[in-house]
């Protein structure tokens, strides 16, 4: 075990505590979960996804994942991991043909206690609807591998074990997923420095309309850089809405080449805080921004 392991460990046990005790007084969520066969065979559409999760338990969360994609005939790869830390199962599924790997990355546990629509079943969500146009469409060139890990709210675990077992000699890059079902601009952000793939990202989305704000300087301190997904003229005031964000895997992943992050969500509604409207969640659910990148 690394000491990057132990700063995880300790970081994940000290967030649960903090969310603990700022929510130890704020009333219960009331919302109920959509039966499964509901949402099986209903829409496929982000929006309606996004129940897939949503007020389910975490292992529930993570059972509803793979019934998903087995009811939908997808071939997909069980990571299963067990440390000192917690255990859970990885979801990983190829799609395309190539020598680079492309992964993009949604978890699908959420804090204890919350409903986790925003964080992080509408990520989920995108991509599962991204996985049926990629299914019906598979790029030649790039194999994109869509990794839905476990156990993200303690400390990135899921990932972290999926990093230890996995190569990643020819990825790409990597897009994890992050708060998409709310917000109207998309932050790119723990990126260390300019890379081949987070100029091909930020280009891809300028190349659908959607412009970077130079004046925008990170979360938290954090490097980041950010575009918004509306034009001028339907922009949100920046304290309405929180943005979206797409954080990468841990830092082990600098392994991969040109590894990225990025993130989205769209004003209003959405999945955010346990449904709403039935707007688009963004460009890259729509399918334009991937059709660029690939």
């Amino acid at each position: 075990m690394s000491l990057r392991d132990v700063g995880f460990f300790l970081r994940g046990r000290l967030n649960r505590a903090v969310s603990r005790a700022l929510n130890r007084r704020a009333p219960a969520h009331t919302e109920t979960p959509t039966p499964l066969n509901d949402v099986l065979s209903g829409p496929r559409t982000p929006i309606a996804l996004s129940r897939l999760l949503t007020a389910r338990d975490n292992a529930a969360r993570e059972a509803a994942v793979a019934s998903w994609l087995g009811a939908r005939g997808v071939p997909f790869t069980r990571h299963r991991f067990a440390t000192f830390e917690g255990r859970g199962d990885n979801y990983v599924v190829d799609l395309g043909a190539g020598d680079r790997t492309l992964i993009l990355i949604a978890h699908h546990d959420a804090v204890p206690g919350s409903p986790g629509a925003n964080d992080n079943a509408a990520s989920v969500a995108i991509l599962l609807a991204l996985l049926e146009r990629l299914a019906a469409a598979p790029p030649s060139r790039l194999r994109v591998r869509l990794l839905f890990p476990a156990c993200e709210e303690l400390g990135y675990l899921g990932a972290r074990a999926y990093v230890r077992d996995a190569s990643l000699d020819r990825v790409a890059g990597v897009l994890s997923l992050e708060l998409c079902g709310m917000g109207d601009t998309l932050a790119i952000w723990d990126a260390g420095a300019q890379t081949t793939f987070l100029s091909t990202v930020r280009g891809a989305l300028e190349n659908v309309g959607r412009r970077a704000d130079e004046t925008y300087h990170g979360i938290g301190g954090r490097r980041a850089a950010r575009v918004r997904l509306q034009p001028d003229e339907e922009r949100a005031p920046c304290g309405q809405a929180p943005p979206g964000a797409l954080r990468h895997l841990p830092h082990d992943a600098r392994r991969a080449r040109d590894a990225g992050c990025g993130g989205a969500g769209r004003r209003g509604g959405g999945a955010g805080g346990g449904g709403g409207g039935e707007r688009p969640l963004m460009s890259l659910a729509e399918g334009r921004v991937p059709s660029v990148l690939l």
